[in-house]
């Protein structure tokens, strides 16, 4: 969230966060969700929520453990206005209120309207355009729209469901906007990592800053034998291909250009100023990326995290003084006197940057690479990829602050910033995210729907 000094100015193409996780309803498939979009106010109409439609967003799959990705998915969207004549998002309310209720991501009511196609691609490290033939696989997909309110969108989680789409060759995809699925104190991890289980504050609880606030989301469900190298669904944790590394990354065009045509300079009539649609050209440039959850936010210093962010995984081996030198656990122990190893950090670097040997390490000589690896043949949970009930802040908090800069130390007592669970309840099938607050109900003291 707001990770990096030019993606915060960029929301549309900020990739907040990324889970992955084997599916608790169907064996032998895969969930990855990433989030972006952050801190969507409920209430921010009459423009809403979208993705870019000049952002190419990119889920990236890496088998053989070179931090380069053998399995790319990209995603490009498109919005449409189907009615000018109004400010709603409703369309029939320019014709006498006959039908105003929004049901399904196609519905006729709904004013703007956004689709998307998929492009997939095999042993690729460049972006995968979705427009690029033959690699798309599908077109013109519904994302599921924003939730305005009761009286607009009605039983929301139902027009949420009717978004999902059958990929070929097995699996699901949906995108649209859901609950922020994130859940930590990041007010008080920034105001000097000033933990309320610690000091006291607040009774002792910490304060979810994500709560009542929603994110757009990219759910994709796949085959095992889609991401592994042998194309095989792994049954034994210790099969050199049950192990894959994954991360989100976001491109945009290397030049935009912006237009004011002015037809008659003598005139002062408004139509004679030409508004044009900026232009987009040239390569596709890397803005924002995310694996590992709060790689760039704790971990990479302020004066790093853009080029972390224009940074391709396989040349993440730039960063490893960041994790062997933790500057967060030089924090906690000058302010609580935690034990945690300061230097040396071996844990970190192999948690972050290359797995878990005999966990979740991808290939037998990895790369540093930033990834949320998961081991298809054990369990998920972080750090063996990431549920979205995983309470990473505090593993992470625990990991920095308590280990003594091997597996062996983390101490049995854990740290944690009091935040241990979601605002809302996650949904039981996919795409598993909660349901996202709606406009109508939000109320901006803190205590919404």
């Amino acid at each position: 969230h707001r990770e990096a000094p030019l993606i915060s100015t960029d929301a549309q193409a900020d990739n907040t966060d990324l889970w992955t996780f084997v599916d608790p309803n169907t064996p032998g498939m895969l969930n990855i969700i990433a989030a972006y979009y952050p801190f969507e106010q409920p209430a921010g109409f009459p423009n809403g929520y979208t993705f870019g439609d000049d952002v190419l967003y990119s889920i990236r799959v890496d088998n053989n453990g070179d931090g380069i990705a053998d399995k790319s998915y990209g995603f490009q969207f498109t919005t449409g206005i189907r009615f000018q004549g109004t400010f709603y998002s409703n369309v029939t309310l320019a014709d006498g209120l006959t039908d105003v209720q929004i049901t399904s991501p196609s519905d006729p009511e709904l004013n703007i309207v956004q689709t998307y196609n998929v492009a997939v691609s095999n042993n690729s490290s460049l972006p995968i355009a979705a427009s690029d033939s033959p690699k798309t696989v599908l077109t013109g997909l519904y994302t599921s729209p924003n939730n305005i309110g009761p009286h607009s969108t009605p039983n929301f989680q139902s027009t949420m469901s009717q978004a999902v789409n059958d990929l070929p060759g097995g699996g699901k995809v949906w995108a649209g906007q859901s609950d922020d699925p994130f859940f930590a104190d990041l007010g008080a991890l920034w105001d000097l990592a000033q933990l309320r289980t610690l000091t006291g504050d607040n009774g002792g609880v910490g304060i979810d800053a994500l709560a009542d606030f929603n994110v757009q989301v990219i759910a994709l469900q796949v085959p095992f034998e889609a991401v592994t190298a042998n194309h095989m669904a792994p049954t034994d944790p210790t099969d050199p291909n049950a192990a894959v590394g994954i991360w989100a990354a976001n491109f945009r065009r290397s030049t935009t250009t912006l237009r004011n045509t002015i037809l008659n300079p003598n005139s002062n009539d408004a139509k004679n100023y030409e508004g044009n649609q900026p232009t987009h050209k040239g390569a596709w440039v890397q803005v924002s990326r995310l694996g590992m959850p709060l790689t760039n936010e704790v971990i990479i210093p302020l004066a790093e995290k853009d080029r972390w962010n224009r940074t391709d995984p396989r040349a993440d081996s730039y960063f490893n003084d960041n994790f062997t030198n933790s500057h967060l656990a030089v924090l906690l122990n000058a302010l609580f006197h935690t034990p945690g190893a300061t230097t040396g950090r071996a844990d970190l670097l192999a948690i972050f940057q290359t797995g878990i040997p005999g966990l979740n390490q991808v290939g037998s000589n990895p790369a540093f690479a930033d990834e949320l690896r998961i081991n298809l043949a054990v369990a998920s949970g972080f750090p063996n990829g990431r549920t979205l009930t995983d309470d990473v802040v505090d593993v992470e908090l625990s990991v920095v602050g308590l280990s003594d800069g091997t597996f062996a130390g983390l101490k049995t007592s854990g740290i944690s910033d009091g935040v241990s669970a979601n605002d809302v309840p996650f949904q039981d099938s996919f795409p598993y995210v909660g349901v996202p607050h709606d406009g109508y109900s939000f109320n901006p003291d803190g205590t919404g729907d």
